[in-house]
């Protein structure tokens, strides 16, 4: 049984030198049945945000991952991660809650979309994404 550090350093290997992400089977299968699996929710968040130029998929493993824990504490995560490191990747991620239309949610996103539209050092491919999308 794959521990906690060896799976996120199975993350670091899955990237390709052409900056895809290519996890294999056996990772995702021991991220499923590893016994906390809500514990690699942030740092698989945070692995995502550390790498803006890697291809992760559409949405790809790692988001079907973490999505598994929609509404049990995954949105906080998502929404403090892109505060604290904005990326195309996981604006996209926080668009796929925001479009739930939980009101409470809703809220809370749009105030956060909002402090980031304000934020005058974003990197412009991000902001061009947060205008792209309807919020």
């Amino acid at each position: 049984m794959l521990t906690k550090d060896d799976m996120l350093v199975a993350l670091h290997d899955a990237i390709t030198e052409d900056q895809e992400f290519e996890l294999a089977d056996e990772i995702v299968d021991a991220m499923e049945a590893y016994s906390q699996p809500f514990d690699l929710v942030d740092p698989v968040l945070d692995f995502i945000s550390k790498h803006p130029e890697v291809d992760f998929g559409a949405p790809g493993e790692l988001v079907h991952f973490v999505e598994r824990f929609y509404h049990q504490g995954y949105e906080e995560l998502l929404m403090e991660s892109v505060l604290k490191s904005p990326t195309v990747h996981n604006i996209w991620m926080l668009h796929r809650c925001y479009n739930d239309n939980d009101p409470n949610l809703v809220r809370q996103i749009q105030a956060l979309v909002g402090e980031l539209k304000k934020d005058k050092t974003l990197d412009s491919q991000v902001r061009s994404m947060i205008e792209d999308l309807n919020w």
